[in-house]
């Protein structure tokens, strides 16, 4: 829903504007110290009405999900007047298009790719190697792509490690941990304290693994906790506490503090807990977790604190078990009742669809696997339930982030062999310890990064060297190839080809890849080939084509359970010998436009194209 025809006017014209000035003098060599670069310019890109719906979509279910960056209607002004960066609206398409409904967008993940992609590569030409003073906006995209990479699974997850120390260096060179900026308007100051907790809620979150540690010092953040929405939104000034007040416990349950601080204040709690179960690191002494005077127990009395900050309501009782069993209690009941608020939650209609909550489902989901194998019945039929809750929660918000996706199937594998670990839940007084395989797995499921990176999914005997990112490939993928002579081959208007049963309108507007969904099995490569006289070798370096619009596209497709590889023409041609290649679609592609590959592209199920401005 487009919110404000004005606003819709006034951002064609800056769209316009910039597209002209984009297109009037053709492709060129680019300015390395011009404001644009045109192989990542934003405009043309999308047609206006799709923009506005995705941003309307953003603040749906991306704003305060939990992070918030964002004073709504001051970013709706500045989009207006045309003073949002591209590498912004790009970040912002990205992080929002998973949850578009809209068929303009074909496959969400690889869409949400590309704009991530073109949001790197925009900041990184226009911000980093143009040497240009950061700001605010800076800040904000580097922590949307870093969330992005964190949630995107196997393969860019290195990156996101790299990209939140960024954001936090970034962050803290502006100042923004401090009340450093007193002469802006009240909405703006709180914009940057927000954008500040949003770093320091991204740090934490993402530190919740083994070799992990936070990059922000809690003691360095003298700044005060974010206001209440309405405060904010109406530009009215609201003093709140600092984290250090915080951690002083010096607020009276009285006290209101806006949603966005509670999710803060649980982020500093729930850091406590991971430094020192994960990290092994303990902040007051090295007592064990059942001492008075432990750190566990430390942080067990900021957790009760903490219930009462939030005003949950909880009655009060004694107990005096053993520790273990204590404990295991509490975790069971815990899991129970967040299964419980997931599901109420989605009956109610609202938005719970963050990629953290995916780890909070799951470790409360191996708690209630390990009662699974309970030796009494009832509460075994109850942990099943109550695993299959979280289950399909995990399922259910698993489409919309691939690393949420991964831990599905590890709390599956965990579930199918938990009776290795029911001991753990047991009343036994006697445990047998546990094997370094057992352990590792217990491991693997409480770490967070671990889980998110889809090559070590509940994988046994981790070496040390498994906890740290691997970096071999991933500088070029973090800051790319700034080649200026390449960059012209990209243009900020793009074009797309793809395979179907129809004719797209001249004036259509799609992400630039060709659909490969139509073939079963897995396509490892692809040629886009021009027609050649009868007895050419069917290569786009051979031969003379018969015209500049009659080419074929030849795919490499490989067949997991033969383990072999299988050419096969998507169009009437010549194959590679000479003679008429196989048809297996039963649609055909109708191409109206020459395409210039110098290599064959590997790929799954989607091929991302470049061709000639020419074409355009």
């Amino acid at each position: 829903m487009i919110k404000s025809p004005r606003l819709l006017r006034a951002f064609w014209r800056v769209s316009r504007a910039e597209s002209t000035a984009t297109h009037s003098t053709g492709p060129e060599q680019p300015d390395i110290n011009s404001e644009r670069d045109e192989s990542v310019a934003f405009a043309g890109l999308l047609p206006l009405p799709i923009i506005l719906e995705t941003l309307d979509i953003y603040f749906t279910w991306c704003h305060n999900q939990p992070y918030s960056f964002f004073h709504e209607d001051g970013f709706r002004t500045k989009l207006s007047q045309g003073k949002i960066p591209d590498h912004l609206l790009f970040a912002i398409l990205a992080s929002a298009v998973r949850f578009s409904k809209n068929p303009f967008f074909d496959d969400l993940f690889e869409t949400a790719l590309f704009y991530s992609n073109k949001s790197w590569q925009s900041i990184v030409s226009s911000c980093f190697s143009a040497n240009k003073v950061a700001d605010l906006m800076t800040v904000q995209t580097v922590t949307l792509l870093a969330i992005l990479d964190y949630t995107a699974g196997r393969g860019r997850h290195g990156s996101a490690w790299v990209k939140i120390g960024l954001a936090v260096r970034i962050a803290q060179d502006l100042r923004l941990m401090l009340e450093s900026a007193t002469h802006l308007p009240y909405t703006e100051q709180e914009e940057r304290r927000r954008t500040f907790w949003s770093v320091y809620l991204l740090d934490r979150l993402a530190s919740c693994g083994r070799a992990r540690p936070p990059a922000i010092l809690d003691a360095s953040c003298l700044l005060q906790l974010p206001c209440d929405e309405l405060s904010w939104r109406t530009g009215v000034w609201k003093e709140t506490l600092t984290l250090q007040q915080l951690s002083l416990r010096t607020l009276s349950p009285s006290e209101q503090q806006g949603p966005f601080s509670h999710v803060v204040t649980m982020a500093y709690t729930l850091s406590r807990g991971a430094q020192y179960m994960l990290q092994q690191f303990n902040m007051r002494s090295q007592d064990p977790p059942w001492d008075a005077n432990s750190d566990f127990a430390s942080i067990q009395s900021d957790l009760l604190y903490l219930e009462s900050f939030l005003e949950i309501n909880k009655p009060a009782r004694a107990i005096i078990d053993h520790f273990l069993s204590r404990s295991f209690d509490t975790a069971w009941e815990h899991s129970k009742r967040m299964a419980t608020l997931f599901r109420e939650v989605q009956q109610a209609g609202a938005i719970a669809q963050a990629s953290f909550y995916g780890y909070c489902t799951v470790v409360a989901g191996t708690i209630a696997a390990l009662y699974l194998h309970d030796p009494c019945e009832a509460k075994r039929m109850e942990a099943a339930r109550v695993f299959q809750m979280h289950l399909s929660y995990l399922e259910d918000i698993g489409g919309y982030w691939k690393n949420v996706s991964s831990m599905s199937v590890s709390l599956r594998k965990f579930s199918e062999d938990a009776s290795r670990f029911s001991s753990l839940s047991s009343d036994s007084q006697l445990l047998e310890p546990l094997g370094l395989e057992d352990c590792e797995t217990l491991w693997t499921m409480v770490d967070y990064s671990s889980m998110s990176d889809g090559t070590r999914v509940v994988q046994p005997h981790a070496s040390d060297s498994d906890l740290w990112i691997d970096t071999n490939a991933n500088w070029q993928d973090i800051f790319g190839v700034i080649d200026a002579s390449s960059s012209t081959t990209q243009p900020a208007y793009n074009s797309t080809l793809r395979a179907a049963n129809y004719v797209q309108p001249g004036d259509a507007f799609f992400p630039n890849h060709f659909d490969a969904s139509g073939i079963n099995n897995r396509v490892v490569a692809i040629h886009i080939c021009a027609y050649l006289n009868p007895g050419n070798q069917g290569d786009e370096s051979d031969g003379v084509p018969i015209s500049p619009t009659d080419h074929w596209v030849a795919f490499l497709v490989h067949d997991d359970d033969d383990d072999k590889s299988t050419r096969l023409d998507m169009a009437p041609g010549y194959g590679s010998d000479g003679q008429r290649g196989k048809i297996e679609l039963s649609r055909k592609i109708e191409l109206s436009r020459k395409i210039e590959l110098s290599r064959k592209i590997e790929l799954s199920r989607k091929i991302e194209l470049s061709y000639p401005a020419s074409w355009h």
